[in-house]
């Protein structure tokens, strides 16, 4: 009788988690809802304080410096462009969308990377929420940072493709996206929970 009980509490308990691919879509949605504003914000601000007779103190047009730019494109449009990462992999569309000024001849490279920003971060964010379930917090960490590695790879590899330029010239502008991508999948990890 207790067996009993015990198997119908666990049955109930296991179907009340969500499979590993709707939890890597919550984490995913969060993850990029988070770096796209930081990406916003920053961006915003960065573009005050970056145009001529601007009045920005010292410490946020020195940021602003450090991340952003202004420049031109191939066609030679001015567009406003970030030139160091501070967010995840990929997930900067919306700073690309409303803030940089893209001419229309990028808009067909630019959607070719936010699908490739979207597809390889659910890929990724679901193999780490697969992977890492039940596991404890060290394995966790080592999973985490092979997954932001495979992440930071793949997604830089395929933005290198599409502009036709050198992955190692993005990789110089865009390691810092390898330990915040471990950082964020290992938080997100502890809100997971197991999953099946």
């Amino acid at each position: 009788m207790n067996s009993a009980k015990t198997s119908a509490a666990d049955a109930s308990a296991t179907g009340l988690q969500r499979p590993a691919w709707q939890t890597a879509v919550i984490i995913l949605a969060v993850l990029f809802a988070l770096s796209e504003t930081v990406y916003l914000v920053l961006g915003g601000v960065a573009r005050i304080c970056l145009a001529e007779s601007a009045a920005c103190g010292l410490l946020a047009t020195g940021i602003s410096q450090t991340l952003f730019v202004n420049a031109t494109d191939v066609s030679g449009v001015p567009v406003f462009s970030n030139i160091f990462a501070i967010g995840l992999p990929g997930f900067n569309n919306l700073f690309y969308l409303f803030i940089s000024g893209l001419g229309v001849d990028g808009i067909g490279q630019l959607l070719s990377t936010v699908a490739a920003s979207v597809l390889i971060g659910f890929m990724i964010t679901w193999g780490y929420v697969a992977a890492s379930a039940g596991r404890g917090a060290m394995t966790r960490l080592l999973l985490a940072s092979g997954f932001a590695v495979a992440w930071w790879v793949l997604y830089n590899n395929t933005e290198a493709s599409v502009y036709t330029t050198s992955f190692l010239a993005l990789a110089s502008s865009r390691y810092l996206e390898i330990p915040l991508g471990t950082f964020s999948l290992f938080v997100a990890s502890f809100f997971a929970g197991r999953r099946r």
